[in-house]
């Protein structure tokens, strides 16, 4: 089904025309993840577009060293959930993973210009002693092979691509947010956390949990962090983020998990 996409939407509906060099205004990276050794990492694959006209589809693939990692998962990303595409399909291989999304065949539904479009999240499990392994574009998977482009007023582009890292280091992870450490970011942490800064309640062992926003500090804006992010649209906390469970990238602040369970 992937192949019959690719070759009646990407190259049916579109023009047909040779792939000109990387598209500046259109930008598809692959996130860098630190990881808890042992635990599975997660990248997502994010799209910034500085072009006029909105992106009305795309395809791509990401490969792996198989002897460093297994993929485990493709989710799909914010985005794609938030649109729900007409055609979404992805395939899985040995050494890496192709997708094809379209939202609308007329065009009708594309994502504006804007930055950090989460697209996709796939999730890995490396290797026993891997500690760093890379993830980059690639257009070799599939047969045919499946290119890496953006659909764009029904003319498919060639986005700057850049390629991301999974390095598994030795701490306790966690998700950032988790103030009460139960192992979901909702409504009650940010309740938690002001129990504890303005009522003497309990602090969380893990305090890189508490400090949603990563600045290194446990504070007012963390609430309000949380709270912006659950209910009105606010950014995502920083990495390792609310939904995967993973180590502090930024492990040079004064805050450390003491304690967090991962399940």
């Amino acid at each position: 089904m992937l192949r019959q996409f690719l070759a009646l939407t990407l190259f049916g509906l579109v023009s047909v025309e040779a792939l000109h060099a990387q598209d500046p205004d259109f930008v598809l990276l692959l996130t860098d993840s630190v990881v808890v050794s042992g635990e599975p990492g997660t990248a997502s694959v994010v799209l910034d577009h500085f072009g006029t006209a909105g992106v009305q589809g795309w395809s791509l693939g990401v490969e792996h060293d198989p002897s460093d990692a297994t993929l485990v998962d493709v989710a799909a990303g914010e985005t794609i959930l938030d649109l729900s595409p007409d055609f979404f399909a992805t395939t899985v291989f040995a050494d890496g993973w192709t997708a094809a999304v379209i939202f609308t065949a007329s065009g009708s539904v594309t994502i504006p210009p804007g930055a950090s479009y989460e697209l996709h999240r796939p999730s890995y499990d490396l290797a026993p002693g891997v500690v760093n392994t890379t993830l980059c574009f690639t257009d070799t998977l599939g047969t045919p092979p499946t290119p890496t482009v953006v659909v764009v007023g029904a003319r498919q582009l060639v986005p700057t691509q850049v390629c991301g890292t999974i390095t598994a280091v030795d701490a306790t992870g966690f998700r950032r947010g988790d103030a009460n450490g139960d192992g979901v970011v909702d409504i009650a942490d940010p309740l938690f956390l002001e129990a504890e800064l303005f009522a003497g309640g309990s602090a969380s062992p893990c305090r890189d949990a508490s400090d949603a926003n990563d600045d290194g500090f446990v504070d007012i804006a963390d609430d309000i962090t949380i709270l912006s992010y659950l209910f009105i649209g606010g950014a995502t906390p920083p990495a390792p983020g609310p939904l995967s469970c993973g180590a502090d990238p930024t492990d040079s602040d004064p805050l450390d998990c003491g304690a967090y369970d991962c399940p």
